[in-house]
């Protein structure tokens, strides 16, 4: 059986995306109602993976989606809410929320020795931290296991910290601004009209990018790995948003 990281993020992105295909202008009762099934079926799927990661990031791309393509009045009452919900957590605390989730989700405290992995990653990172030890240089046959003794990791399940690893803090601002800027750009140059069908499209392609380097990212390394489907779909929707070259010239 693979594990399930291997087949969430498919999920995850797929039904971000699928948010996108709402159209209640133009759809009949009965595409509608196929399309909700269809998004019932995939986070349906989605929780039978168990992946607590995936599950994550697929909640902050819903609330990102919920907000980028709402009407104004709407996000700004939801900017309202995001600010008194962030107020409301920062006052309980970092450690009794850590402790309820762990408790809810059943999830180990240490993350599967993630916590162990990623000191010990950053400590070697440090040693080399404008250029890196180069891309690909670090991740040998059992390296993984000589850094946590307990099981044998080909990444350090953070994609940040493998790409400061890979290429230092100029490497790691370079990506971090390609990524990030790409998205921002796209969206103040074709954000559309909000309620319009290419507003919900291009919000849901957003939220999707964003729920992989939000949340993903954070518990998974595939930031640069043409293997991996996250960094795939990442840099589809990347190019997807990215104004055409007549919009950036006259921007």
């Amino acid at each position: 059986m693979n594990h399930p990281n291997t087949l969430a993020p498919a999920l995850q992105a797929g039904f971000i995306l699928g948010l996108g295909r709402y159209s209640p202008n133009v759809e009949t009762a009965r595409r509608r109602w196929f399309h909700r099934g269809l998004l019932l079926a995939i986070a349906w799927a989605l929780i039978a993976t168990g992946s607590v990661t995936a599950l994550s990031a697929t909640l902050l791309g819903l609330v990102i989606w919920i907000w980028l393509s709402a009407t104004p009045y709407r996000a700004g009452l939801y900017s309202v809410l995001t600010v008194g919900t962030v107020a409301a957590l920062v006052a309980v605390g970092y450690t009794t929320l850590s402790e309820l989730f762990f408790t809810i989700t059943g999830r180990d405290a240490h993350l599967s020795g993630r916590d162990v992995l990623w000191s010990r990653v950053l400590s070697i990172g440090m040693e080399s931290p404008l250029w890196g030890h180069g891309y690909g240089a670090f991740w040998y046959p059992d390296r993984g296991l000589e850094l946590v003794r307990t099981w044998n990791p080909s990444q350090s399940h953070n994609a940040y910290l493998d790409v400061f690893l890979d290429l230092g803090v100029v490497g790691f601002g370079l990506v971090v601004l390609a990524l990030f800027g790409s998205l921002a750009n796209g969206w103040l140059t074709r954000r559309s009209a909000r309620g319009s069908d290419e507003r919900t499209q291009m919000a849901a392609v957003r939220a999707m990018a964003l729920s992989l380097l939000l949340g993903t990212a954070f518990s998974e390394s595939f930031l640069l790995r043409v293997d991996k489907l996250p960094f795939f779909v990442l840099l589809w929707a990347t190019l997807l948003v990215s104004p055409p070259r007549s919009q950036r010239a006259t921007g």
